[in-house]
């Protein structure tokens, strides 16, 4: 279809190549092995089927294609988009996301679920979730957005069991310009991507600029 002069003005979200890519496609294995271990998606628990704890399904079955009209051929326009917000597993109680993310009350009432490995395992194939995979927020330990500042710090409701936390490292001064980036997370809230071909384009105090290829849904991703 056509592009329209509005979409045009839009700040890009694309930068060059479109890098994302499945997790079991990434050629990193450190990359993958973060991916399939800490990276969590926020979803309904409404779309949630959890009555055989050895096989959690998803029963959402809207596709990106659906939900945004996408034109014939558009990357991953058959991918269900259940998600809502990414996160990362940084102890074994604790997410990493947006501040934007759980600034709603129903955002810790139990409505809504944090899960983790919806990632495909190979083509066309959904890897299996279990309970060990499905958490629901206990309280919201931490959480700014203001002044473009937009993190939380999640407490679960139980202890993670079956994922390793990602390594957190404290940053101390401010990334150098061009400094190579990756994104995990769940782009419009499909299954799990790395993106990787992004660097960081400029610093200031609390934030960085980067041409990370992110989208709705990618907030709270870790990079």
């Amino acid at each position: 279809g056509r592009v329209s002069d509005a979409e045009l003005s839009r700040e890009d979200v694309v930068y060059g190549t479109d890098d994302r890519l499945e997790v079991y496609e990434h050629p990193s294995a450190a990359h993958r092995a973060v991916a399939s271990s800490a990276v969590a998606m926020e979803m309904s628990a409404s779309w949630l089927d959890e009555s055989n704890p050895s096989n959690v399904r998803i029963t959402y079955t809207r596709t990106l294609g659906e939900a945004n009209m996408l034109c014939a051929g558009e990357r991953f326009a058959d991918q269900i988009e259940p998600g809502t917000c990414s996160g990362t597993l940084i102890d074994a109680r604790h997410i990493l996301t947006a501040g934007h993310c759980m600034d709603a009350p129903t955002d810790c009432d139990g409505s809504t679920a944090w899960v983790f490995g919806f990632a495909y395992e190979a083509a066309g194939t959904l890897a299996p979730l279990t309970s060990a995979d499905v958490y629901r927020c206990a309280r919201v330990v931490a959480l700014r957005n203001d002044a473009g500042v937009d993190y939380a710090v999640v407490q679960l409701d139980r202890a993670v069991v079956g994922h390793t936390p990602a390594t957190v490292r404290a940053l101390t001064g401010s990334l150098s310009t061009g400094t190579a980036l990756t994104l995990i997370g769940h782009p419009n809230g499909l299954p799990m991507k790395i993106a990787s071909g992004g660097a960081v384009l400029s610093t200031d105090v609390d934030t960085l600029h980067a041409s990370l290829d992110a989208f709705s849904g990618n907030s709270g991703s870790g990079v």
